[in-house]
């Protein structure tokens, strides 16, 4: 059914969702010109971020939300606000017995990934939980691989 105006519940989720795609395809495209470049961050684990491609994808492909999607570009320009918070090992809160949890873990592990370490972080007046993967590689940087918004 229409209302008043002409427009339907069902056409705002979809103006919406488009609006979606089309921010996330423009910070997709961002990241094709971004340049890898490792930054020395004191407050890491590492004391290095390797501010990567891969990184910022994996980040983006996380976002469920334009602000998520603009929050998650921003992340890298805040990495002297991380606090950090705890060590999350490799396979923490998978199921061991599921063949797919083991799967997924063994590439991780496949691609250097050693743990991950859990940061939080207050961006425009929000807190974010981050988190980072630590890679055995290139004398063991860290990448940005995950957030979420702090309930």
């Amino acid at each position: 059914m229409k209302k008043a105006g002409g427009v339907t519940k069902e056409s705002k989720k979809v103006a919406k969702i488009k609006s979606f795609v089309n921010a996330k395809k423009s910070a997709l495209q961002k990241v094709k010109k971004h340049t890898n470049e490792s930054i020395i961050a004191t407050n890491l684990q590492t004391g290095v971020l390797w501010n990567s491609k891969a990184g910022l994808k994996d980040i983006l492909n996380h976002s469920v939300t334009t602000e998520e999607l603009k929050t998650a570009l921003q992340l890298s320009k805040n990495i002297d606000k991380f606090k950090f918070i705890r060590i999350s090992p490799l396979g923490e809160g998978k199921d061991l017995f599921n063949p797919l949890d083991v799967i997924n873990i063994s590439k991780k592990r496949d691609r250097g990934i050693v743990q991950f370490n859990l940061y939080e972080v207050e961006i425009k007046g929000k807190t974010y939980y981050i988190k980072t993967a630590q890679n055995r590689k290139h004398g063991g940087y860290e990448e940005l691989y995950t957030y979420t918004k702090k309930p």
